[in-house]
């Protein structure tokens, strides 16, 4: 009998569900968002903000216990490295879920498993080219798109489309 066993083994051994959970997890912090099914997107989140709270301390202790967890060192530079540091003023709740429908296939609730805080978006400026005078290749380009509209509207295709559509 599993009476006061809480724990969700979606159908795999153990071993198994520990390396599915971790996989997550390191998607999630590799892409900072991840599309998932719900019950594994509500495991998956204790161990990731577990992460980011040992990326937070940023010490050796916290480096040796997050590498027991996720193996690779280029996402360990990552999360302590980039991850972490965006939420040093928060206490806690770093992932959200959303809950994003049903799977086609099995009818599976899916859901999305991301980070609260997002990465800044560097934005370049655009050069400013001087808008008075058009340039040629763009007036050419307008002429053969205008062209091709005119023959689409002509040939067998036109006359289906004009058979479809009420034309006015």
């Amino acid at each position: 009998m599993r009476h006061r066993k809480k724990k969700n083994k979606i159908n795999r051994s153990r071993t198994h569900t520990k390396a599915t959970f971790i996989s997550i997890a390191s998607s999630v912090i590799e892409n900072e968002r991840i599309v998932t099914t719900l019950s594994r997107a509500k495991k998956t989140r204790p161990i990731v903000d577990k992460l980011i709270t040992l990326g937070k301390k940023n010490n050796l202790s916290a480096v040796r216990t997050a590498s027991k967890i996720i193996p690779d060192k280029n996402l360990l530079k990552i999360l302590f490295d980039e991850v972490a540091p965006r939420f040093k003023k928060r206490s806690g709740g770093y992932t959200r879920i959303v809950k994003s429908g049903y799977r086609n296939g099995d009818n599976a609730a899916m859901a999305i498993l991301e980070l609260v805080e997002k990465k800044e978006k560097v934005v370049k400026p655009k050069d400013k080219k001087s808008k008075s005078k058009p340039d040629i290749k763009e007036e050419k380009d307008k002429e053969k798109k205008e062209e091709k509209k005119e023959e689409d509207k002509k040939g067998f295709v036109g006359g289906l489309r004009g058979f479809f559509k009420k034309q006015k």
